[in-house]
C-alpha cells in the first residue's frame, strides 16, 4: 500500500512538471506571435502613410515649397514671387522695409493680423525685390535691399493705420533695435526712416478734401466739390491739383 501511494505521488508530480513545461512553451510562443503581429502592423502603417507630407505652416507657391517667410528656391517659385510683388506694388502708394532677421513666424503673424485689410507685410529676397522694382517708380527701393527684409506694401488710405500698427507691434514685442524702419519709397520718391514715419502722419484723402473745402471761400465750394468728386478715383496729388486749378479758373476767385 505504501509503495502504491508513493508511486501515485511520483506519477502526479511528473505529470505536473510536463504540463508546466507545455504551458511555458505555449506562453513563449504566443508572446512571439504577438510581437511579430505588432511589428507587421507598424511596418504596414509606415508604408501606407502618405509620402511627401509638408510641414505645418509651409506655403506652396509656384509649384515648390516656400517657408512661411516666403523665400523661394526654384525658377518657377521666383517668377511667382516677383509677379506677386509686382501686383502689390501696383496697388501701393507707400512701401518700406524693416529687418526680418530673427523674427519668428508667430511674431510676424501677429503683425500681419494688425495691419489694415489692404496692407501687406512680406519677406522678399533682395534679388527678387530688385527684379520686381527694376524699371518702375519703385526702383529706388534697391537702396535698402541689404540683409534680410520684410517689406510693407501700403495703399493710399492705409498709410496711417499701417504705421500705427507697426509702431504698436514694435512696442509690444520690444523690437525697437531689432526691426527699425530702414527706408522706403513714396510715389517714386526715396524716404529715410523719418520720412516714412512722416508720410504715415499725412491726412487721408477724405481728411484733405474736408480741409480744402473749409479753407476756400464758400462761393467756390460747390464747384470745387464737383471737381473733387471727379478726382475721387485718382491719386491724392491729382485731386489737390484739380481742386486748386478749379479755384484759380473761377472769375470770382480772389486775387493777390
Amino acid at each position: 500500500e505504501n509503495f502504491n501511494h508513493f508511486h501515485h505521488r511520483l506519477f502526479v508530480g511528473a505529470r505536473s512538471k510536463v504540463i508546466g513545461k507545455r504551458f511555458a512553451i505555449m506562453f513563449k510562443t504566443l508572446r512571439a506571435v504577438a510581437l511579430v503581429l505588432a511589428l507587421s502592423a507598424s511596418v504596414q502603417a509606415f508604408f501606407s502613410a502618405p509620402q511627401g507630407a509638408s510641414r505645418n505652416g509651409v506655403v506652396m507657391m509656384g509649384g515648390r515649397k516656400a517657408t512661411p517667410f516666403g523665400r523661394t528656391s526654384t525658377a518657377e517659385g521666383k517668377q511667382a514671387k516677383v509677379a506677386q510683388v509686382n501686383d502689390l506694388l501696383d496697388s501701393s502708394n507707400l512701401i518700406f522695409s524693416v529687418p526680418s532677421v530673427g523674427l519668428s513666424v508667430k511674431i510676424m503673424s501677429n503683425l500681419r493680423n494688425r495691419l489694415p485689410e489692404n496692407s501687406k507685410a512680406m519677406v522678399v529676397k533682395n534679388t527678387l525685390m530688385r527684379r520686381a522694382v527694376d524699371g518702375t517708380d519703385w526702383a529706388t527701393a534697391v537702396d535698402v535691399t541689404t540683409k534680410e527684409n520684410m517689406w510693407f506694401f501700403v495703399g493710399e488710405e492705409d498709410m496711417r493705420g499701417t504705421l500705427d500698427a507697426y509702431a504698436n507691434w514694435v512696442k509690444e514685442f520690444k523690437l525697437d533695435d531689432k526691426s527699425p524702419i530702414k527706408g522706403g519709397v513714396f510715389e517714386g520718391s526715396s524716404l529715410d526712416p523719418k520720412g516714412v514715419v512722416a508720410v504715415g502722419k499725412l491726412p487721408t484723402k477724405q481728411e484733405l478734401y474736408q480741409q480744402i473745402a473749409v479753407s476756400l471761400q464758400m462761393a467756390g465750394a460747390q464747384g470745387i466739390a464737383v471737381r473733387l468728386k471727379k478726382a475721387a478715383g485718382g491719386k491724392l496729388v491729382k485731386a489737390i491739383n484739380l481742386a486748386y486749378n478749379d479755384a484759380e479758373k473761377r472769375p470770382d476767385a480772389p486775387t493777390e
